[in-house]
């Protein structure tokens, strides 16, 4: 008995043979992924085996014909003595065709299955061994448990693992930096760069920001120390040609009061970024407490982006204080943004 496959494409359609070796690739492809994709249970594991025994079995060959689109779809078995037998049609040879589907198929008499054998067995000579056991037999490989690892860690972090290309001139560390950063902000709505001084916070910052003019709404406020606002972040905006308004902590706060005392609008930020985010570790101090009412009156809490060398000044709740900033617990975020969630709507 015979049994070919190939591209399933009518024999006529014209086509070069760079398709066509894609379409092979693809082939090969989609059949690596539907196995990849199997539940992984003892009941598809055993059906596998047996599907894999059954191919490697002594009288089972598998070919492929790779000379073009290949359609015919038969049945044809030959005797010693040269007689044959062949069912030719146009049903699927899927399990639904040969289950459940209403398909046609004819038994062809002695000559025409004879005939039949004669153009098959051409087509055999022309197609090459396929090894469809072997692709059942990867699923079952024993890999080395680093190179498990690796995979679990692509799997888990692919997206901070390219860092892409920035036009601020980065190292490839700050580069790398920023797909980590920028991943995580994603997941949790705000990051915390703690680098060490001259590592380039400034950049990552200026990254993220950048990034950020893609799609969300709203302003971009930096708020620095007063002796950086000039010297650093006001030229790096130009520079850069980044959005975003830069205030010291100072000005700030005088801008809330003033707001307080009108009674509004209080401005809607898409992102803070924050350097020397200490400034901001005491939650009683009159600095932190003009923080924390503009982000109680935001529709929708912006991106935060804190940057700081010393996460930790004085003790440990200086770093948790930071974290709440940056990417708020729910009880956190309900006490001082009254915002929900991350990304969530609030009063």
């Amino acid at each position: 008995m015979w049994h070919l496959q190939g591209p399933r494409q009518s024999p006529t359609t014209p086509t070069s043979s760079v398709r066509l070796r894609r379409l092979l690739t693809d082939g090969d492809e989609a059949l690596s992924r539907e196995l990849e994709e199997l539940d992984v249970c003892r009941e598809n594991e055993l059906r596998l085996v047996e599907l894999r025994d059954v191919l490697r079995h002594p009288l089972i060959r598998v070919r492929r014909y790779e000379s073009g689109f290949f359609h015919p779809k038969a049945f044809v078995a030959q005797a010693a003595d040269g007689t044959a037998e062949a069912l030719v049609g146009s049903c699927n040879l899927t399990r639904a065709g040969l289950h459940s589907n209403v398909e046609l198929a004819i038994v062809a008499d002695r000559d025409a299955a004879s005939a039949t054998a004669a153009r098959v067995r051409a087509w055999w000579r022309a197609a090459k061994p396929y090894d469809l056991a072997g692709l059942i037999e990867e699923r079952f490989t024993a890999h080395p448990a680093a190179l498990v690892y690796l995979r679990m860690l692509t799997e888990r972090y692919a997206d901070e693992a390219d860092p892409g290309t920035s036009p601020l001139g980065l190292t490839w560390f700050q580069s790398v930096g920023v797909a980590k950063a920028a991943a995580v902000l994603e997941r949790h709505g705000g990051v915390l760069v703690a680098d060490e001084v001259g590592l380039g916070k400034t950049f990552i910052a200026g990254e993220l920001m950048r990034r950020s003019e893609r799609g969300d709404l709203g302003q971009v406020l930096i708020l620095c120390p007063a002796h950086l606002r000039r010297t650093v972040w006001l030229r790096r905006v130009r520079e850069w040609n980044l959005p975003g308004e830069v205030l010291s902590y100072h000005q700030f706060r005088r801008q809330a009061e003033k707001t307080r005392e009108a009674g509004g609008p209080w401005p809607q930020y898409r992102m803070i970024v924050c350097d020397e985010a200490h400034y901001l570790r005491n939650p009683s101090s009159a600095t932190r407490e003009a923080f924390d009412e503009p982000l109680r009156k935001h529709v929708r809490r912006p991106r935060m982006v804190l940057l700081t060398a010393t996460p930790v000044n004085n003790r440990g709740t200086d770093l948790a204080e930071l974290l709440d900033i940056a990417a708020p617990r729910p009880s956190q975020t309900s006490r001082r943004s009254g915002a929900g969630l991350p990304g969530q709507g609030g009063g």
